[in-house]
């Protein structure tokens, strides 16, 4: 079949031309995906810290990713759908009473609602459970690091920031601080910044988003001993969040919490889900 009658389009990349697919929106949650060729792509870097070598090489294949973190009124929605089961929310997401600061989602008494004015920030405070969870009811799942990292990029290989080596000053949201005296937490509604060469939006700052990858080192040679110490349950985060300093906006920073952590001050800690490219 003719490619354009496919509505494909073709994306001129760092190494080599790729061809994309349009987004498409996801029918639970009405999210809109970015679709992410596949291909072999280099992450890591050998120029900053330790964690993030050494710089290597992985192969992918081509997935959908979140336009956006998942907002508030995303998983509002996904805990009114699940609220007659036998769960308990507060092993996924800590809710205004669980939290003095306030939760930007709170119980009614018979529904879970975004707090008003918030309803489009990115839903935080959110264990790797949680994310797990709402992914799942979606019919997604969350990316590897890998995948996020790649994403991030947005078809650059040598980018700093997903939007490239500029500085991050009006390209994203960092270097807040969430003061003791303000029940509102300093995240910004999604979409306020630009694109990167995928379309991703908030790939740097606003929340720290949960990937599926558990916290192992990359250098193959102490990954044994690593490994051991990383049973306890911790996960790979990306991103950096809304307190993030300029050098944890990087593509490459890595950052771990264990699987349970639900913390809105700790960059918020909040995700985005990723399809699977139907193989047919």
């Amino acid at each position: 079949m003719f490619l354009s009658a496919l509505y494909w389009l073709v994306c001129a990349c760092s190494e080599h031309s790729k061809i994309m697919l349009p987004p498409i929106e996801n029918e639970q949650d009405l999210q809109k995906l970015m679709y992410i060729p596949g291909g072999t792509y280099w992450i890591g870097s050998d120029n900053d810290t330790q964690d993030e070598a050494p710089r290597h090489e992985v192969s992918i294949s081509p997935f959908y990713i979140g336009h956006t973190e998942v907002t508030n009124i995303n998983f509002a929605q996904f805990l009114n759908d699940r609220r007659h089961k036998d769960i308990d929310v507060r092993k996924w997401i800590a809710l205004g009473k669980d939290i003095p600061r306030g939760g930007m989602i709170s119980f009614t008494g018979t529904r879970y609602r975004a707090n008003y004015g918030y309803e489009d920030h990115p839903v935080i405070g959110i264990s790797f459970f949680g994310a797990t969870a709402y992914c799942k009811w979606a019919g997604l799942r969350l990316p590897s690091e890998s995948e996020w990292e790649i994403a991030a990029q947005g078809g650059e290989r040598e980018n700093i920031y997903p939007w490239g080596d500029a500085s991050p000053k009006g390209k994203a949201n960092y270097g807040k601080k969430w003061r003791k005296s303000s029940h509102n937490p300093p995240t910004t509604p999604v979409g306020q910044y630009s694109e990167n060469g995928y379309g991703l939006v908030d790939m740097a700052g606003n929340a720290l988003e949960w990937t599926k990858s558990p916290y192992i080192p990359y250098e193959t040679e102490i990954m044994t001993e690593n490994l051991r110490a990383s049973l306890d349950g911790r996960r790979v985060l990306r991103g950096g969040g809304f307190d993030a300093n300029e050098h944890e906006l990087r593509i490459t920073f890595r950052r771990a919490y264990y699987e349970r952590v639900r913390s809105y001050l700790t960059g918020g800690l909040g995700f985005r889900c990723v399809r699977d490219v139907d193989p047919s």
